[in-house]
Order: C-alpha cells, then structure tokens, then sequence
C-alpha cells in the first residue's frame, strides 16, 4: 500500500475524483466534509498525508491546517492544499499557514502523484530520522542537536549567468540574511565548490525534457556528499508532466517563474527550516551512534564494539589464512599519576597515549579502549617476528619521550611507560578463537606487569 490519504472536501464530487485519482496509484483513502470530521478522523485512524480544500463547510483550508499544526499528534503531518486557479493570495495563505504544498485545480493526476510521492518521501525520512533521536535520547545515548545558524548557502543553477544573477536580484530582499551564489550545471557534480555544497538549490529548467539541469536533480540525489541538498526546479511556465518529473527525479519542490516572488521566497524560506530540521535530527543520530562505539575521552572504539569486531578480525583472517597478533596494553602505574597530579592529567595521558598508539596503526586494524588505563590492538602479520616487532615499536613509542601537560601544567614533562601482553595466531592454525587470543594477550600483559612493565611479554601457548 502506497500510504493512507485522508481527503477533505465539503463537495462530495470533488472526493469522488479524488478517491479515484489516488486509487490507480494504489492508496487508500479516508474522507471528511468539514475540518471537524477531519479532525476526528485523525483522532481515529492514521493516516500517511492530508489533501484539503482551501475552503470547507466550518472553516477554511488554513484554519485546519492550522488545527493540525498545533496538535503534537498531527505537526508532522503532511498537508497538500488545493486552491482554484489564478488565486496567488490563496496559495501564499496556505503555505503561510502551514501547507507542505499547493496545486491549483483543475488537478493534473500526473503531477499530483508526483506530489504525493515527494510529500511522503520526505515525512518518511523525517519520521525515521526523529524515531531513531528519540531511542538515543531514552538510552542517554545522544543530546538534542545545537541550533543550526540561521544563514544558508543557497545556490542558483543555471548555464546563463545573467539569468541566474537576475533571479537571485529578485529574491535575495524576500529570504534574510543568506549566501547566495550562481553555478553552472555540471559544477556541483564534478566536484566539492571552494566553501562547501549549498544548503539550498534552485535549479533553473528551459522547459525541454532533454533538459541536463533536469538530470541534475536526479545526480544530486545519487551522491552521498550532495543528496541533503534542497533542490527547487524552478520551470519557465506550466507543465504538468516536467514537474511531475522533476518531483520524481528527487526535486522537493516545483514552482514556476510565473509564479510570484513572495511565494518562492516563503517557500525556500520552509525549504531551508525543513532542512536545518532534518539536519538537526541527523546530527543528532549520528552523535548518538558514535556515542554508543566511541570512547568519548581518546575517541578510540570502546569495548562494548570492539569485542564483536575482534571475532570478526578473527573470522576474516581464518578464511583469507592470514595470522592474527592481539596485544593488550595497559598503562604503567597510572593510579599514581592520577593520585599525584589530579584526573585531569590522567585524562590527558590517556588521550596522548591513545594519538601515539593511532600512529601505529592502520583503518585495517583494531584499536580500542576496553578498560580504565587499558589498550586493545588487533592487526593481521605475516608471521610471529613482524607480531613482536609491532608490539615492542607500540611499546617505545609511549616511553621513548615524556609526555608534555599543556601550559607547563603540574607535571611539565611526565614519564609514561606502557606494559604489552601479546598473543597470535599462525595462519594455518585457526584452532584459537579471536576471543581465546585475548584472554592469552590479557594474562601475557600480568606476567609483563610482574617482571618490571615497560616490555612485551609473548603468551607461553604461542611461544
């Protein structure tokens, strides 16, 4: 099932048409003849999307969408507002009162689906997007995203410079305080622009269906560093069948350049707060991803990930028959460091251990925090030497130079040893797990400690 529309209308002909409108493109329907049945609908069944009359039997199309807006169950709801023809002032009442989009009767089915189609890809995305903060928010797991600055890049695309300038002239006094800046169409394809990608596009469309700024929208959408851009196609007159193309292609909007200034601008000016939402709420799942895998003090993997990706490494290199070297690493007598000189040292020893240990490692290894002052390294070797070798360069590169505390700090130049237990795994020997190779490794890294520290001690099983 495509989704559920909910349609309200107070002429019963007009629901009709609609219901079969949507019916070839598989949706099912509800339907209501005044902003009150509406409302108790939605306070009866879900649904996927709104489409209303601008004016109904007790209220107007913006008072429900109004209503809507102001309900914590039904803000998020898409809203499709349909509005007579010719009407600029109704189309601009709409979207000022909430409206996700506007289309003028008589419907064109093509470019209705269309709309449709965009409408839920977005609300999906969004919805996906706030499901997966909120888990994180629960599990303490991620905080609420910083306010995203107020000004935005926004980008015009057109291959005539004159007409791009011309556009940004007209709209530049509607929108604030934002960048603005003319590209050609190939440019964001072919490579990242001096400044960054823009927030925004309005993509300028000669009306062909050759057009390439048309299959811009689409390449957009294709590539990971520029699928978040807004896109705005921006047609030089009506035509139903390149909008409704336009939509599918990935555009979040389509207007026309009949239609009026004030318009555009509340439009990318709802664009633009969609997006920072969105961006919002997707910087938010990320901090909260890395939260759950990172060490928040050295940014090292902790061990809640890290144990599932050493028996990976362990799988992996059993099948390719490749050997195994996992060394555990620990900290010499960091108890009294942080008894001497305070936590705040002790944090920083832990973070410029956790830089210098980076520096001897590779993206195909594994390094970790799994303790307090405790260090996981995992790498495949050609053979036992190259394994010792590794663990002893791991091993000078803590002690081999003090570690210095900024500003001269209570201990200038610190001296930090680390102690290493190693255990490997020869490539044709696949008998010991990734699991087992640790706990070897761990009780290597005890006798380390008991014979003076600052060495590597091999596991006795693998000697």
């Amino acid at each position: 099932m495509s989704g559920r529309v909910l349609i309200v209308d107070d002429v019963a002909t007009n629901r009709i048409v609609m219901r079969f409108k949507l019916a070839s493109a598989f949706y099912d329907t509800l339907q209501a003849a005044s902003g009150a049945e509406a409302l108790a609908e939605l306070a009866l069944h879900s649904a996927s999307v709104v489409v209303v009359a601008h004016a109904l039997a007790d209220m107007s199309g913006a008072d429900l969408c109004q209503k809507l807006r102001a309900n914590p169950h039904t803000r998020h709801l898409p809203v499709l507002m349909v509005v007579p023809p010719g009407k600029p002032a109704l189309r601009l009442a709409a979207l000022q009162a909430g409206a996700d989009a506007v289309l003028e009767r008589p419907l064109n089915q093509a470019l209705l689906l269309a709309r449709l189609r965009g409408l839920l890809r977005a609300s999906n995305g969004r919805a996906e997007l706030r499901l997966q903060r909120d888990c994180q928010l629960a599990a303490g797991m991620a905080e609420p995203a910083p306010p995203r600055p107020t000004p935005a890049h926004i980008g015009v695309i057109c291959n005539q410079k004159a007409l791009a300038e011309n556009w940004i002239e007209g709209l530049a006094p509607h929108i604030g305080q934002h960048r603005w800046r003319h590209y050609h169409v190939p440019d964001l394809i072919r490579t990242e622009p001096q400044g960054g990608f823009p927030d925004l596009v309005i993509i300028l469309l000669d009306g062909r269906a050759s057009d390439p700024a048309l299959h811009l929208v689409a390449g957009l959408k294709a590539q990971p560093a520029t699928r978040h851009i807004v896109q705005m196609a921006l047609l030089p007159g009506p035509n139903p069948a390149l909008a409704a193309e336009a939509l599918d292609h990935g555009a979040e909007d389509v207007a026309t350049a009949t239609t009026g200034k004030a318009e555009i601008s509340l439009r990318i000016a709802r664009l633009l707060a969609q997006k920072a939402r969105a961006d919002d709420l997707r910087n938010s799942v990320h901090s909260g991803l890395r939260a759950a895998v990172l060490d928040p003090l050295t940014g090292l993997y902790n061990r809640h990930f890290a144990l599932p990706q050493l028996a990976r490494m362990g799988h992996e290199a059993a099948q390719a028959q490749k050997s195994l070297a996992v060394m555990v690493a620990d900290i010499d007598h960091f108890k009294a460091v942080n008894d001497r000189y305070g936590h705040a040292v002790g944090d920083s020893v832990l973070v410029e251990v956790a830089e210098r240990l980076r520096r001897f490692t590779t993206s195909a290894d594994l390094l970790a925090r799994i303790g307090g002052e405790e260090f996981l390294i995992a790498t495949t070797v050609p053979d036992l030497a190259e394994a010792r070798v590794a663990a002893q360069m791991v091993c000078r590169a803590i002690g081999a130079r003090p570690f210095l505390q900024p500003n001269g700090g209570p201990a200038p130049a610190l001296p930090v040893t680390i102690s290493v237990g190693l255990a490997t795994r020869p490539a044709n020997d696949a008998s010991l797990s990734a699991q087992q190779l640790l706990a070897l490794a761990d009780q290597a890294l005890m006798v380390s400690k008991t014979r003076g520290r600052n060495q590597v001690v091999l596991s006795q099983p693998a000697a």
